[in-house]
């Protein structure tokens, strides 16, 4: 069944023209020391293998809420990993981390779906544009130094930067909305497909 669901699954991303498929597998214990997690990692993802990362927000367990929405400084931290990794001298790893899938794992429960996803895709944006504002040289420098202020400083300095109206330029340049919460608002897409919806079957855990 598992086998057949991946298979259709394999279909739907061809007709629609996705390129990556998540495959959710059980990867945790319920206590410390019932397995050995590294010997786990082994055995199902490890080097040489394909993966992925999942980005969300949670607040009080595994809520999948809207990505950057909680904690923002957490999206930029990871975030400036991964810009790092793709500024790496080694042409394996840069190219390496460049050709990382990003996912968005989101569970919609009380925010409409389109506008929280769309929400989601700008925080993205924003903690990535901030991850490239980083003084990398300087934030060496400091690391180097020991001064584990100026390192935090040179941080947060790209991280407090208000890249909104970057991003918006940049969007409409691509032909894109400059605010795309506000476009999809606009377009009455939401009431149409609410109306097209009444009476059909909800969606529920």
């Amino acid at each position: 069944m598992a086998v057949a669901h991946v298979l259709e699954c394999i279909a739907i991303a061809r007709a629609t023209g996705s390129h990556d498929i998540s495959l959710w597998l059980a990867d945790g214990t319920n206590y410390p020391g019932q397995d050995d997690l590294r010997a786990r990692r082994r055995r199902l993802l490890a080097e040489d293998r394909l993966g992925g990362f999942h980005f969300n927000g949670r607040k009080y367990g595994d809520d999948d809420l809207m990505v950057g929405t909680t904690n923002p400084l957490e999206l930029f931290l990871i975030y400036h990993e991964l810009a790092v990794a793709e500024a790496d001298g080694d042409p394996t790893v840069a190219a390496t981390a460049r050709s990382v899938a990003y996912m968005i794992d989101q569970s919609h429960n009380v925010e409409q779906k389109i506008p929280a996803m769309l929400l989601s895709v700008m925080n993205c944006q924003a903690a990535y544009a901030k991850a490239l504002l980083v003084d990398r040289t300087a934030l060496r420098s400091a690391q180097k130094a020991g001064d584990v202020v100026g390192a935090h400083r040179t941080l947060m300095d790209a991280f407090e930067t208000d890249v909104r109206p970057l991003l918006a330029h940049v969007r409409t340049g691509m032909g894109a909305a400059a605010d795309p919460p506000r476009a999809y608002k606009e377009s009455g897409y939401q009431e149409q497909i609410e109306c097209a919806r009444v009476g059909g079957h909800p969606m529920s855990w």
